[in-house]
């Protein structure tokens, strides 16, 4: 017993170094999907609560929600004072992983499937993926990705190939500061996740 037990204590430093590889794009998709999944099929049980805790870590390494948080602000970005850009980008992530708790809060049978990593200008790439709903349907849902260090993450979602969230948000955000400024803003997206909140 004793011996088998430092035989397996070793077995992490006898690994191939193919093992300690980093993890491609690819595999970050299907990573974040596998715990999405599960994360459904737990749904009811979970509650709101139980998805966003389960949620939360993945969200963060998947997406780099700074960068999105940034691009979707625009250039009024630069506008703002330290303090107030790190306020925004707190009330984004959170209204982020509530969404994600919020909107995938069953399942009937949904699948994912994620296709090629397509090359884009600047060392970014595309995944390719569908969401294949409950009646057979698919919906496209492509990642804009780009690599910080040793991980890739996610800078922007393209619904059905070409509705890019980031310009969406980009488009509401901008409407809302130019009416009523940081606060306004912040205010919103801190609604946003109480009626998500309330509507899961």
């Amino acid at each position: 017993m004793i011996a088998a037990l430092g035989l397996l204590l070793a077995l992490p430093l006898l690994a191939p170094a193919e093992t300690m590889a980093q993890e491609t794009p690819k595999a970050t998709i299907e990573n974040f999907y596998a715990t999405l999944l599960g994360v459904m099929k737990q749904a009811k049980t979970l509650g709101y609560q139980g998805r966003y805790a389960k949620l939360e870590p993945v969200v963060d390494k998947t997406f780099n929600l700074n960068d999105m948080g940034r691009l979707a602000i625009g250039p009024q970005w630069a506008k703002f004072s330290p303090d107030e850009q790190a306020r925004l980008l707190d009330v984004f992530r959170r209204f982020t992983v509530a969404s994600y708790a919020a909107q995938f809060n069953g399942y009937g049978g949904e699948r994912f499937e994620v296709g090629n990593e397509v090359p884009m200008q600047q060392s970014n790439l595309i995944v390719e993926s569908k969401l294949i709903q409950s009646n057979g349907s698919p919906v496209s849902m492509n990642y804009l990705m780009r690599k910080y260090g040793d991980r890739w993450q996610i800078i922007d979602v393209f619904i059905d190939g070409t509705l890019s969230e980031v310009s969406r948000r980009r488009s509401e955000f901008t409407s809302i500061i130019a009416r009523g400024g940081i606060e306004a803003l912040i205010k919103t997206l801190e609604q946003k996740i109480q009626a998500l909140q309330k509507s899961a």
